[in-house]
């Protein structure tokens, strides 16, 4: 992949059209306004701040669309807040999610010397009234022990945040020496951008960020041949 020559010049014109930043710059852009769409679509019905996210994405939009290779840099740099930001307002809003009470009650079973998966998860009773049959933790254990110390910060919402945005990274690492450059970044901000944009179908549904982390880490290691902290994540 052709990096795009020196960081602080002007495209050169007679320079192809498809390298590695071009690429980029092309995915992103369609990345981005697929994100608006779905931004305005699902408004303040899932996310209260949505005047200042369509702001900030249309600002990354035409970033994108300056052809001038410093800004493609700058761009890259952006996502990585911007998907943090998205990624903070969900995990401090207030909630009632059986998921999140589940959660925070199975950490709080295992705070106790309790077990989560005998033990019935009374807070989902108390902040979900139509909740009818919740008897025990039903989800995978892979977060509860790492979610003790957010629990004790007094949000789980922010362990799985944080899984998240490392499952990018992770992603990024693992993509770069087989895609190149340029694709491996666009495979991450797909997933700092764009996923987020599907709050109702993924953040809402019963997914387990810290499992998807330890996925990509377990893959990574193997990569790079450490077979046994492969095995163990």
């Amino acid at each position: 992949m052709d990096n795009g020559g020196k960081a602080g010049n002007a495209i050169p014109a007679g320079r192809g059209p498809w390298s590695g930043r071009d690429l980029f710059r092309l995915i992103l852009l369609a990345l981005l306004i697929g994100q608006m769409l779905v931004y305005y679509d699902t408004a303040t019905k899932v996310i209260p701040h949505i005047n200042l996210y369509l702001l900030a994405n249309l600002a990354l939009i035409l970033l994108t669309l300056i052809p001038w290779e410093r800004l493609t840099r700058l761009v890259w740099l952006l996502i990585w807040p911007a998907g943090a930001l998205m990624r903070w307002d969900w995990a401090s809003r207030a909630t009632k999610s059986d998921v999140y009470w589940a959660t925070s009650q199975g950490v709080s079973f295992l705070l106790h010397g309790m077990n989560p998966y005998t033990h019935v998860p009374t807070w989902v009773y108390e902040h979900q009234a139509g909740v009818a049959n919740y008897p025990t933790y039903t989800y995978f254990p892979g977060s509860l022990f790492t979610e003790i110390p957010f629990y004790l910060l007094g949000n789980v919402r922010i362990g799985l945040a944080l899984a998240d945005l490392a499952t990018a990274l992770l992603i990024y690492l693992l993509a770069r020496p087989y895609l190149g450059l340029w694709p491996a970044r666009s495979l991450t901000a797909f997933w700092l951008l764009f996923m987020p944009g599907f709050q109702v179908a993924l953040y809402l549904a019963i997914l387990d960020f810290f499992l998807v982390f330890w996925i990509a880490l377990a893959v990574l290691l193997y990569t790079r041949g450490r077979l046994v902290g492969s095995a163990l994540a």
